[in-house]
């Protein structure tokens, strides 16, 4: 029977921002949320008997991973670069009242987002003109609140129609950050 060693291995965050530094998604998944777990080493084998598996959250930064096992401490560090925002989901809700409303479901790991673009299309393919609105500051005082989502968010901006808005096909959601633009479309609404 081979001799079994136990030892710890915690996971740090780094964050790259200074806005809501929370993000509760950064975690090991078997722990159910935590950030430190046990392991167990067969003595003179490679590697250890358990899987580990974690998340990475959605905020920019560094992961820190530190083994302890006897006396010894080993870290290595993951770095998570800042990049433009994500958007995950994008859907139309019509409405006979006469107003659309599209729902975005993304995140932003630099919390730098900013400006965003809305577009819609009708039946026959006709694109009609971008609605641009400028929510950095919105999206700043969400970041604030640092609830602990790290970058996600969702977005809903309601929006006047004349005519009828169950004629509307599909919408287009462009948002930028300080890195980059993320895209993200519905084909059909409900």
């Amino acid at each position: 029977m081979p001799k079994v060693a136990s030892g710890t291995l915690r996971m740090d965050f780094e964050p790259a921002v200074s806005v809501g530094q929370r993000d509760g998604g950064i975690q090991f998944l078997r722990t159910g949320g935590g950030r430190k777990i046990a392991l167990g080493f067969d003595v003179g084998s490679v590697g250890n008997r358990d899987e580990v598996v974690f998340q990475t959250g959605t905020t920019a930064g560094t992961l820190v991973f530190r083994l302890t096992l006897g006396g010894q401490v080993r870290e290595v560090r993951l770095t998570i670069p800042p990049e433009g925002p994500r958007l995950e989901e994008v859907d139309l809700l019509k409405s006979e009242m006469g107003y659309a409303d599209v729902l975005v479901t993304g995140f932003d790991n630099h919390r730098s987002a900013g400006n965003v673009v809305f577009s819609f299309f009708e039946g026959q393919g006709r694109e009609f003109p971008g609605v641009s609105v400028e929510a950095g500051s919105d999206f700043g005082r969400f970041f604030r609140e640092d609830v602990g989502l790290g970058g996600l968010f969702r977005l809903r901006a309601r929006f006047p129609v004349s005519g009828d808005a169950r004629l509307l096909i599909g919408a287009r959601v462009r948002l930028a950050n300080t890195l980059g633009v993320g895209v993200g479309s519905s084909n059909s609404g409900n």
